[in-house]
Formats: structure tokens, sequence, C-alpha cells
């Protein structure tokens, strides 16, 4: 009979822990999809601010005497921030990814 109660025993515990891993598991993938929406908006407004730049440029504000030196400097310095924050949130995906596979 006690043979009987421990493999009962062992088999509620790895039933016990494969609910705890699933759960973790369901958890991880709710996180990475959270950051990855938020890093490809990131992306995308990242092309945004540069087609804003681009326009401003050729467009409506070429009377204001906006050089290529300007629209450059604004447009390195916002858009590789807003990209450089995606990359940052795509390296922690990829750590959540790496996690929930071990």
């Amino acid at each position: 009979m006690s043979l009987k109660n421990g493999t009962e025993s062992v088999a509620n515990s790895i039933e016990q822990k494969s609910n705890e891993l699933e759960a973790d598991i369901d958890r991880l993938n709710g996180r990475i999809r959270i950051f990855s929406n938020w890093a490809w908006r990131f992306v995308v407004l990242g092309f945004l601010i540069l087609f804003l730049g681009i326009w401003a440029y050729i467009g409506k504000y070429k009377e204001l005497d906006f050089g290529l030196d300007l629209i450059g400097d604004f447009t390195a310095g916002t858009v590789s921030s807003v990209w450089s924050l995606a990359g940052l949130l795509f390296i922690y995906i990829a750590f959540l990814g790496q996690k929930q596979q071990l």
C-alpha cells in the first residue's frame, strides 16, 4: 500500500508542477505579446517621424528655409532614439523567449 501512496504522491506533485509551469508559460506569452506590440509601434513611429522630416524638407516648410542639415539632425536624433527603444524591447522579448524555452 505504501508504494501506491508514494506513486500517487509523486504523480500529484508532477501534475502540480506541470500546472505551475503552464501558468508561467502563459504569463510569459502575455508579456511577449505586450512588449512585441509596443516594439513594433515604436518602429512604425520611427518611420512616421522619418517621413515627417522628409515631408518638411520637400513640402510645406520649404519657405522657412530649413536646410537639409537641420532636417537630418531632427530625423536622426528622434528616429534613432525611437528605434533604439524598439531594439531594446526586441532584445527583452528575446530574453523572455529564451526563458520560456528553458
